[in-house]
C-alpha cells in the first residue's frame, strides 16, 4: 500500500511539473498514451532496465542513484533549487543559469525546469564550454530519432565516397558517463572522427548521436557479438584514410593519435601505440617472440621509461589493445580475422601484413593508451584459443626481440611460459654501463594516483622535474604513481628515492633508498619507524629536520624545495607587469579556507584566480579566470602578475615547510604575498608576509610601496635559479647515491 501512494505521488509530482515530452516519450516506447498522467503512470512503474526517459534532456543514467531510486531521483532533482548537477551531458547548468539571467527570466527554482519551461525550437542549448552551437529545436529532432531508431534493427552501413582523416573505431563499454568521456577524441579541426560501436543503452545511443550534431562522432549498431568481427563491420562505415582500432578497456591520450598516423608510411603497414597498466606501468610495448608463433607482451611491468627512451622502431608484431593502420592496408588485408574473437587479433594481422609485403609494425613510444579491466561478459577472454590459431596459421614464429631489449638497457636471461597462453615471455637482466659518474637505474616514488587528474598534482611536475635534473647529470630515471609501488620491476633499480608527501612510504629493494619529506601531513605524519628504515632522509624544512634529527636520532639533512629553472624566469613574461593580484590553487577539499585568498577577494584589487571550486563561490566566480593552468604556463603568470599570492596548509607553516610556489614565483624576479612561515627570509624583499587583516591594505595600495623595486627582485630571482634550481637537488642526491654505494651498496647488474 505504502509503495502505491508513493507511486501515485510520484505520477502526481511529474505531471504537476511539465517535465513528461509525451512524443519523445511515445517514441522511446512505441506506444500512444492518451495523456501525459498515462506516460507518468507507465514511466514511475517501469523498471530501471527499461532505460526509459520522461524528457530528451533528462537521462535518469545520468544522476548518481539513479539504480537504485530511478523515480525518486528524478522527483528529488526535479524538486531540488539551485540544482547545480545536470540530468544530461549535452546540457550545462552553469551556462543555462547566465542564458536565463541574460534574458531576465528568474531562476530561484530548478534551473533545468526553468530553462525547459522558457526555450523554444529556436533557443541556443547551454551546451557544456567548448562544445558549439544548437539550437533546441535541431536537438530535440535528432535525439527523437534516436528515440525510434533505437527501437528498431541496425541500419545497413554505407562506405564513404572519400575518405580523410583520422577515423578511431571504439566498441562501447560501461554506462553513459563513460561513453561520454570519450567523445573529446572527436575534431572537427583535426580531421578526426569517433566511430562508437554497439551502445549498450538507449541514453548512450541517443546522447552520442546529440554529439553527433557537434563533431564527427558516428554511432554504429551491428550484430557483432566479438571485437574483431565489430571492428571489421564498423570500418565499412569510417570516412578516415587512416583506422585507429580501440579496443573498449582503452583510453587513449588525444596525444597520441597525430604520432600513430604519423608513422604509418609505405614501409610501415602497422603502427602500435606504448600500452599502459592503471598504474601506468607498462602493459605491452609490442610482441616478443622465442620459438613460438604465440607471443607475449614486451616490458610488461616496467615503468614507462624503460620504453619512452627508445625511438619509433619496428617491433616483431603489435601486442596491442590499439593499433593504427591505413585504410588501404586494412582492406588489402581484409581486416581482421574473425576467429580470433577478441584476443590477438592485431598479431595475426601484423604477421600478415609482413608476409605480404606490405610493411612492418612499429612501437610508437611517445604515444600512450591506457588498459583497464576488460568488460569479460560483453568480450569473453578467448586468448588461449586465439593462441592455438596463431600456432596453427603462423608455424614459423619471427626472431628473438634481442635489440628491442639491448636498447632499454636489458638482456635476456631466460624465459618462462604464461599461464593462459603459454607462450614464452622474457626474464630479463641488466646491461651494466661503464661510464663517470656511473649511469644508475632510480625511481622516483609519488603520492600521485595515476590517471587523468595526475597532471593537477604539483608533486607529479616536481617529480619530473627531478627526474630531467638527474637525467641531465646521466642518470637513467623512472617515476611511479601511487598505485605502481609494488611493482616487481623495482628489482633493477640501484637508487629509490621517495617523494614524501600524503601518505607513509616504505624502502624498495634497491641498494639505496633515500627520503625526501616534502611536506609533513597532518593526517599521516612521517615516523621516526618509517625514516629509520631508509639509507638517508631529507625535509624541505630546516626547522623540522633539526627537531626530528634531535628526537628520532636519526639523521635528517635539509633539503629544501625548488625550482624549474628551465620553466621559471623573469623572461617568461610576454609584457609588462599587471596590476593584478594572481592565485594558482583549488579550494580545499575539507572545506577549510584559503585566508590570503579570503582577504584579497573583500580587497579592491583585481584579482585573477586559476583553479577549480572557486566558480561555485558567489564573491570568487567574477575573479575566474581559468579552472587548470598548464605547469608549463605558470612562469609566464607568475612573471606578468602584479603580485602572486602563495599560502601553506597549516601543518607546513608550522613545520617551516616552504612551499615550491615561493620558489618558482621569486625566481620569475614576482612580488609575493604569503601567510607566515619559518625561514621565508630565503627569499629576501620579493616575499612579504602578512596577516589576513593587513593584507587589503598591501593589495589595495601601491604596490611599489611594499616591495622592493626591480633590480632588487630580480637579484633575488638570480640568487634563487642559482641556489635552488632542481640541477642542485639532482645532484645532492646523487652524491649521497654513490656515497652509499660505495660504502657497501653495489649496482646491481
Amino acid at each position: 500500500m505504502a509503495r502505491r501512494l508513493r507511486r501515485g505521488a510520484d505520477v502526481r509530482q511529474l505531471i504537476r511539473l511539465g517535465v513528461i515530452d509525451l512524443g519523445y516519450y511515445s517514441a522511446q516506447t512505441g506506444r500512444t498514451f492518451a495523456s501525459t498522467r498515462a506516460a507518468a503512470r507507465h514511466f514511475v512503474n517501469s523498471p530501471a532496465s527499461a532505460g526509459l526517459s520522461i524528457h530528451p534532456l533528462f537521462e535518469p543514467s545520468a544522476l548518481p542513484d539513479w539504480r537504485e531510486h530511478r523515480v525518486r531521483a528524478a522527483v528529488r532533482y526535479f524538486a531540488a533549487p539551485q540544482q547545480k548537477a545536470s540530468p544530461h551531458p549535452l546540457f550545462d547548468v552553469a551556462a543555462a543559469v547566465a542564458q536565463l539571467d541574460a534574458a531576465g527570466v528568474a531562476t530561484e527554482g530548478n534551473p533545468w525546469l526553468a530553462w525547459i519551461r522558457w526555450a523554444g525550437e529556436d533557443t541556443r542549448v547551454p551546451l557544456p564550454s567548448g562544445s558549439g552551437e544548437l539550437t533546441w529545436g535541431a536537438l530535440r529532432a535528432e535525439l527523437l530519432a534516436a528515440a525510434v531508431a533505437w527501437r528498431r534493427p541496425a541500419e545497413a552501413l554505407t562506405e564513404p565516397t572519400d575518405r580523410h582523416g583520422v577515423s578511431l573505431l571504439l566498441p562501447i563499454i560501461g554506462g553513459l558517463h563513460r561513453a561520454v568521456e570519450q567523445v573529446g577524441l572527436a575534431s572537427t579541426d583535426a580531421d578526426r572522427q569517433l566511430v562508437m560501436i554497439n551502445p549498450t543503452s538507449r541514453a548512450q545511443y541517443a546522447c552520442l548521436r546529440g554529439f553527433g550534431l557537434l563533431a564527427p562522432v558516428l554511432v554504429v549498431r551491428t550484430t557483432a557479438d566479438t571485437l574483431a568481427d565489430a571492428w571489421n563491420r564498423a570500418a565499412v562505415a569510417a570516412t578516415g584514410d587512416t583506422l585507429i582500432f580501440l579496443a573498449p578497456e582503452t583510453r587513449l591520450d588525444a596525444r597520441a593519435i597525430d604520432p600513430l598516423a604519423a608513422a604509418l608510411t609505405a614501409e610501415v603497414a602497422i603502427a602500435q601505440p606504448l600500452n599502459l597498466q592503471p598504474d601506468w606501468t607498462i602493459h605491452s610495448a609490442g610482441a616478443f617472440f622465442d620459438g613460438d608463433a604465440c607471443p607475449s607482451p614486451l616490458l610488461v611491468g616496467h615503468p614507462d621509461a624503460d620504453a619512452l627512451r627508445l625511438p619509433v622502431r619496428p617491433v616483431p608484431a603489435a601486442y596491442s589493445r590499439a593499433v593504427a593502420i591505413t585504410a588501404e592496408t586494412f582492406t588489402a588485408l581484409d581486416g581482421f580475422a574473425v576467429g580470433y574473437a577478441n584476443d590477438l587479433a592485431e598479431v595475426d594481422l601484423s604477421l600478415r601484413a609482413q608476409a605480404a609485403d606490405l610493411g612492418v609494425t612499429v612501437l610508437v613510444p611517445q604515444a600512450r593508451v591506457t588498459v583497464g579491466p576488460r568488460d569479460a561478459k560483453r568480450y569473453l577472454d578467448t586468448s588461449a584459443a586465439s593462441a592455438s590459431r596463431l600456432r596453427q596459421e603462423h608455424p614459423t614464429p619471427p626472431r628473438v626481440t634481442e635489440p628491442i631489449f639491448a636498447a632499454a638497457g636489458f638482456a635476456v636471461d631466460g624465459t618462462r611460459p604464461d599461464p593462459v597462453t603459454g607462450a614464452p615471455a622474457p626474464t630479463l637482466t641488466r646491461v651494466q654501463v661503464t661510464q663517470a659518474p656511473p649511469r644508475l637505474r632510480w625511481t622516483i616514488d609519488t603520492p600521485v594516483p595515476a590517471g587523468p587528474r595526475a597532471e593537477l598534482w604539483g608533486d607529479w611536475h616536481f617529480a619530473r622535474s627531478l627526474a630531467a635534473a638527474l637525467e641531465s647529470h646521466g642518470q637513467q630515471v623512472a617515476i611511479d604513481t601511487r598505485q605502481a609501488r609494488d611493482r616487481a620491476t623495482r628489482a633493477y633499480d640501484d637508487v629509490l628515492v621517495c617523494l614524501r608527501g600524503t601518505n607513509a612510504v616504505r624502502p624498495g629493494p634497491a641498494p639505496v633508498n633515500l627520503l625526501w619529506v616534502l611536506y609533513d601531513h597532518a593526517k599521516t605524519p612521517v615516523t621516526a619507524e618509517e625514516a629509520s628504515g631508509f639509507d638517508a632522509v631529507f625535509a624541505a624544512s630546516i626547522s623540522w629536520a633539526a627537531e626530528r634529527t634531535a628526537s628520532w636520532g636519526v639523521p635528517v639533512t635539509p633539503l629544501l624545495q625548488c625550482t624549474d629553472t628551465s620553466l621559471f624566469f623573469p623572461e617568461r613574461a610576454g609584457g609588462p607587469r599587471n596590476a593584478h593580484a594572481l592565485f594558482v590553487g583549488n579550494t580545499r577539499k575539507d572545506g577549510t579556507s584559503r585566508p590570503v585568498v579570503e582577504a584579497a577577494l573583500h580587497g579592491s584589487v583585481p584579482l585573477d584566480l586559476y583553479g577549480s571550486g572557486w566558480a561555485e563561490r558567489a564573491d570568487a566566480a567574477a575573479s575566474v579566470v581559468a579552472e587548470r593552468v598548464a605547469n608549463t604556463e605558470l612562469g609566464r603568470l607568475y612573471a606578468e602578475a602584479g603580485v602572486v599570492l602563495n599560502d601553506h596548509l597549516p601543518e607546513m607553516a608550522v613545520g617551516g615547510f616552504l612551499s615550491n610556489r615561493l620558489f618558482d614565483a621569486a625566481a620569475c624576479g614576482a612580488r609575493v604575498l604569503s601567510d607566515e612561515v619559518a625561514g621565508i627570509e630565503l627569499f629576501g624583499g620579493s616575499v612579504r608576509c602578512a596577516v589576513p587583516t593587513d593584507i587589503p591594505a598591501l593589495l589595495d595600495g601601491d604596490f611599489a610601496d611594499h616591495w622592493p623595486g626591480d633590480d632588487a627582485r630580480l637579484a633575488t630571482a638570480t640568487q634563487i635559479r642559482a641556489e635552488h634550481s632542481f640541477d642542485h637537488r639532482a645532484e645532492t642526491l646523487l652524491q649521497t647515491a654513490l656515497a652509499r654505494l660505495d660504502d657497501g651498496g653495489s649496482s646491481k647488474p
